[in-house]
């Protein structure tokens, strides 16, 4: 309940909740105010119509503002918008929900591709849903063999219960040959997953293998598989003495990469700990 009402107040701060008519609904299903700038003669503006119409449809609290900027009137409020949100490149469609910003521009359609999903998780999470903030479990067994080949084992460190990140040290035929880590960061962002991943490093503390847990998203959508492929192999090689100099960000996933650049700076110092014990 506390997680509910604390998204509430986000998203009205932000005025994403119209306060006046927030009185008519059931208290579990608040309207939720969106504005969609856009103009009556875009060729693509019955494309987006269709997207935010199926919307709609799947959860029918959003109610959402059409604003034209082909008058005085509305073109003002979208410039108003754009230095309030500080809008870089401003597009031919803007959606406007809390602290989000969704621009259709050319070939870019960011509001009929996260619209649907990044409303799906807001409203979600005000219904009480946050299992994807939750840690996941995963089969550090499989993960073992898969990097450190067969007959790797993986035991555990003691005394981590409730740690971020959980520690593993592996070994094949008797012989330790690296190690294992879990990691896990809550991002303080409304529709953002947690970020989870496991890290392999050899004996010498080079990584080996880094593999997300939780899927990576841009805009609580998975991301494709050649971008995260990409995103995690900048990190192959790397150690404590040689860590990773600048990290690559995703693109519009900057939270989750930053999660991974301060959980791995995180990982080399206590193996450079642990290594010694």
């Amino acid at each position: 309940m506390i997680r509910r009402i604390a998204l509430f107040a986000v998203l009205f701060s932000y005025g994403c909740f119209n306060a006046a008519a927030a009185e008519e609904p059931k208290p579990e299903e608040p309207p939720v105010d969106v504005q969609f700038y856009h103009s009556k003669k875009d060729p693509r503006l019955a494309e987006a119509d269709k997207a935010l119409a199926a919307v709609v449809k799947q959860m029918p609290m959003i109610r959402i503002e059409r604003v034209a900027i082909d008058d005085k009137d509305g073109y003002k409020r979208l410039a108003e918008i754009e230095r309030t949100y500080d809008v870089k490149e401003p597009g031919e469609m803007t959606m406007v929900f809390g602290p989000f910003v969704l621009i259709d521009k050319g070939e870019k359609r960011d509001i009929e591709t996260y619209f649907g999903p990044m409303m799906k998780r807001l409203i979600g999470q005000m219904k009480g849903d946050n299992s994807f903030k939750e840690r996941v479990t995963p089969n550090v067994a499989a993960y073992t063999e898969t990097v450190f080949g067969k007959g790797a084992t993986a035991v555990e460190e003691p005394d981590q219960k409730g740690n971020d990140i959980v520690f593993y040290r592996v070994k094949n035929g008797g012989k330790q040959v690296g190690w294992i880590a879990n990691a896990y960061d809550v991002i303080g962002c409304p529709i953002c997953s947690s970020a989870q991943f496991f890290l392999a490093a050899d004996s010498n503390l080079a990584i080996v293998d880094v593999t997300p847990i939780r899927e990576i998203e841009r805009m609580a959508t998975k991301m494709p598989e050649a971008e995260v492929a990409k995103f995690v192999a900048q990190f192959k090689g790397k150690s404590p003495t040689n860590p990773p100099a600048k990290v690559d960000a995703i693109s519009r996933a900057t939270k989750t990469s930053h999660a991974f650049e301060s959980s791995i700076g995180d990982i080399f110092e206590e193996l450079k700990r642990r290594s010694k014990q």
